[in-house]
């Protein structure tokens, strides 16, 4: 009987330890872009994108194709005076999606405007990963069709 009531007690304490475990995968992502926020310039906000991007941007800066200054602007804009929900979060192994809808944002046009992140997960911290889009915007750039766009942005 006493064996009984362990095994159960047992069985029971497994249970309620599986049902309150959280799913580690996702843990990371919500703080990731609250802590992007504080980035100030581009070697501050370089922490929070992935290794291919910031590859990507850094030899962009070496070949003289853009600037730092450049790259701050050309990276997705987060700051003390954004704010934002998180609509929609998927995970599968070291790959996320993350959906945030914008609430307050310093460019009026982006309010209620909902944009979809793609994470990779790099040493165990999640980590932005606009690798394709960048290289699109960069070979745009070399045909000199994004190089004005640029101008006009660093001019406002």
């Amino acid at each position: 009987m006493v064996k009984s009531v362990t095994q159960i007690i047992l069985v029971f304490a497994l249970a309620l330890t599986a049902s309150c475990k959280r799913d580690s995968g996702s843990v990371g992502i919500s703080t990731l872009f609250h802590d992007l926020a504080g980035a100030r310039n581009y070697q501050e906000m370089k922490g929070f994108y992935s290794h291919d991007t910031v590859g990507i941007l850094d030899g962009a800066i070496g070949d003289g194709s853009l600037t730092e200054t450049q790259c701050r602007y050309i990276l997705p804009r987060f700051d003390v005076d954004t704010e934002w929900d998180e609509v929609d979060t998927k995970v599968s192994g070291d790959r996320a999606t993350v959906t945030l809808r914008f609430i307050r944002h310093p460019v009026e046009n982006m309010l209620g405007y909902s944009q979809i992140f793609k994470l990779v997960r790099e040493n165990g911290k999640w980590k932005i990963d606009i690798e394709d889009e960048l290289r699109v915007v960069l070979q745009r750039q070399r045909n000199g069709s994004a190089a004005e766009y640029i101008r006009k942005l660093m001019n406002q």
